[in-house]
Order: C-alpha cells, then sequence, then structure tokens
C-alpha cells in the first residue's frame, strides 16, 4: 500500500512528520546497522534534513493559490530609490486589526489633613512634629562681646519659629531682669533680647532633658541727655524735652527715623551703637537746637546741650512800673511778622529763641504793640505801655 506522505510536497512536511517518514521508511533502521564513523554522519544528515524541512518557506516565496508544486511567487522588487520603503518595523503589520487598550488606573483614595490651631495652622504646611520632652534654658546678655553680664533691665521674649494664624509669631515665654531661666519643650525657637531702645534676636533649638545656655551680644550703649543755657546757666529739667532721630546720611536731620520723642533730661536711653541727631527743646514755642551725637558700644554718652534762649514775662500797664491791667490777650510775631504763639492774661511768662519780636497786646477793643530783643541766657520782664504811641489800628491785627 502506497505511503500517504509520498506524493506531499515534501516542504510542507512538518518536522515531525519527517521523523516518522525517516523512521517508518527505514531510513534511521539502516543508520543503526552501519559502522559508528558513518553512523554519525548519516544521523547528521538525517537531523539536518529534519530540520531543513521544518523550516517555514519565506514570506516572498509561499505557494500561489492554484499553482503547482514546484511554483513559488518571485520576490517583491524594491521600490525606486526615489520612494520610502515601507514600514518593517511595525509590530502590527501583517496580524489582526487590533488596538491596544488604554490604561485605566482605579480611583485611588484620597486623604484630608486636618490642621489644628497650633503652630503652623493657617499656614498652608503640615505641622512639623516636635521632639518629646523639656529642656532648660539660660539666657544672658552683654552689651559688647567681652564686656560683662547685664545685671538688670533687660527683657527676653521667647517665640514660636513659624507665624501663627494672625501673622504674628506666638509667643511662648517671657523673663525680665537679669540672667533668667527658662523650661522649654522641646523644639527649635527665636530668643530676642531688649535693653531699652537696643536688641538682639537668636535662633535656638532646646534638646530633651540637657540645659542650654546663650548670651546675646546686643552691640549697644547709653545716651544721657542734659540741657544748659549760655554760660553754663542751668535749665529747669521740667521745661526741656529731647526728641532722639537716626541720624541717616543723606537725609535731612529731622526725616529720619524717629527713635524716641519726649525724653527728659538726665534719663538712660539705651541705644543701638550708631549716629543720632538729638532736638532739644526749651519751653513751647521756638527755642530749640539740633546736635548730632555718636553713640558708642558698651559706653554711656553724657551729652549737654546749649540752648540760645531766654524767659520772657510779658504785662500791659498804663504807666511805667505800674500794676499790669487784666482781660489782656497776646500775640507774639517773629520780626517777619510769623505768628508763633498766643496767652491770656495780666502776666504772661513764655520762652523765646534768642531774636527780635513783634508783641502786640488787646485789652477791651484797644491794641498796642511794642518791638522787643531777646539775649540767650537772661530772664527779662517786658512792659508795654497802653498809651498813644504804642496804640495800633484795630484793622491791622482782625481777621477780615
Amino acid at each position: 500500500m502506497e505511503d500517504p506522505h509520498s506524493r506531499r510536497d515534501i516542504r510542507s512536511i512538518p518536522w515531525h512528520d519527517g521523523l516518522e517518514i525517516a523512521t517508518r521508511t527505514g531510513l534511521m533502521t539502516t543508520m543503526k546497522r552501519m559502522p559508528f564513523p558513518i553512523l554519525v554522519a548519516k544521523r547528521t544528515f538525517a537531523v539536518a534534513m529534519v530540520l531543513a524541512l521544518a523550516v517555514p518557506a519565506p514570506l516572498h516565496a509561499q505557494s500561489r493559490p492554484g499553482a503547482g508544486p514546484g511554483d513559488v511567487i518571485p520576490p517583491m522588487p524594491l521600490p525606486p530609490p526615489d520612494r520610502k520603503a515601507p514600514r518593517s518595523d511595525n509590530p502590527w503589520s501583517g496580524q489582526p486589526d487590533v488596538k491596544p487598550t488604554p490604561l485605566v488606573l482605579p480611583d485611588m483614595p484620597r486623604i484630608r489633613i486636618r490642621r489644628g490651631s497650633g503652630a503652623g495652622a493657617g499656614t498652608g504646611e503640615i505641622p512639623r512634629a516636635r521632639p518629646q520632652g523639656e529642656g532648660e534654658l539660660v539666657l544672658s546678655a552683654r552689651l559688647v562681646e567681652n564686656g560683662d553680664v547685664i545685671p538688670s533691665g533687660l527683657v527676653f521674649r521667647v517665640f514660636e519659629p513659624e507665624t501663627g494664624p494672625e501673622g504674628k509669631l506666638p509667643l511662648v515665654a517671657t523673663a525680665s531682669g537679669g540672667t533668667a531661666r527658662l523650661k522649654l519643650q522641646a523644639g527649635p525657637y527665636l530668643v530676642h533680647a531688649s535693653f531699652g531702645r537696643a536688641g538682639a534676636t537668636r535662633r535656638i533649638n532646646i534638646v530633651p532633658d540637657r540645659k542650654s545656655a546663650e548670651t546675646l551680644i546686643l552691640d549697644a550703649g547709653g545716651l544721657k541727655l542734659s540741657a544748659r543755657l549760655p554760660e553754663d546757666v542751668p535749665i529747669s529739667d521740667s521745661k526741656v524735652r529731647f526728641t532722639i532721630y537716626e541720624k541717616l546720611s543723606g537725609v535731612p536731620d529731622e526725616r529720619g527715623p524717629l527713635v524716641l520723642p519726649d525724653v527728659s533730661p538726665g534719663s538712660v536711653i539705651r541705644l543701638p551703637a550708631g549716629d543720632y541727631h538729638i532736638v532739644s527743646r526749651y519751653g513751647k514755642v521756638n527755642a530749640s537746637t539740633g546736635v548730632d551725637i555718636r553713640v558708642d558700644a558698651g559706653k554711656l554718652t553724657d551729652a549737654s546741650v546749649e540752648i540760645a534762649a531766654s524767659e520772657v514775662t510779658l504785662k500791659l500797664v498804663r504807666n511805667a512800673g505800674g500794676e499790669a491791667i487784666a482781660d489782656t490777650s497776646w500775640v507774639i510775631q517773629s520780626d517777619s511778622g510769623e505768628k508763633l504763639a498766643e496767652r491770656i492774661g495780666a502776666f504772661t511768662t513764655l520762652v523765646l529763641a534768642e531774636g527780635e519780636y513783634n508783641i502786640i497786646a488787646r485789652n477791651r477793643d484797644q491794641f498796642y504793640t511794642q518791638q522787643i530783643s531777646v539775649a540767650a541766657g537772661r530772664s527779662d520782664e517786658v512792659e508795654v505801655v497802653a498809651n498813644q504811641t504804642n496804640r495800633a489800628e484795630s484793622s491791622e491785627f482782625l481777621p477780615d
């Protein structure tokens, strides 16, 4: 009986069918009876034949429908040089039209963090966890690096390093006097030491169960002010006040930043080291003097300011040396006509800077005027005699 495989095209026989044909036709049995060298060569040849039969035909040499066993489709011609060859790296070439499915991630749970009312709340940041435990902090301050520790007059303030909901640093603790000792929870802080108008700030970190000591250097000094008239004539402290401005380059004297107003004579003002402009005022009219003073760190600057002014007492009399007339009002003008002050009373005393002035006295509907000269350092009593010589027209002084 004829083997059904004998009529098949050998190129279309699968490799396992080839092994079966070789066995059934006695090829493998014949090789077993041969000498060993020839047997090895024969077996190698048989394996090669089987592998050759198992390799599929190239895509460009596949059988054409309706063609004979020996007919093959010729290879596809190459494209002309001016055309691009079809892509051969397309992974979907020759495969069914399958589109990749997009990757869809499942819904992930959302986590919401609730911020408390402590430090860091309202700032948009997650509050940092503080270390557990307490530490001791010892605070002191010096005016200069190598100076003595300040024994009193200090104020220490301890703040959280992050602003709170109101945009301010939360105050944690305060202490006043000299050296201060505080118990604080472990973590970072800002410490500010103030000594009058001088101060310094430092960032610190408290470690649990550990003692920390911090000394702040203020780089500050003291300023003591007093005033006097020419020839060292003293001035009553109740009538003098000082205003302190920071002295800046290129800025007019009284346009610099205001440091401290209404300073009494004899008081010690603690200031950061630097240059200052001091304005002293004697009385409440126009007697004032401005001076520049340097404050050195670790030193007390004692400054005495001379003011060229004098106290003047005014009275209206009918005759020279007579009694003062009651119900009198006064207007004091500069020699250029600028109104400087107004007073009411039979006697009026005021402080005027050295110079020339116009004095106007009014009693009932009558006006009297007189020019006076004020000399610095000398108290004067000025009499305005109510006579025709000093009488003035009311239209000169009454408003329109």
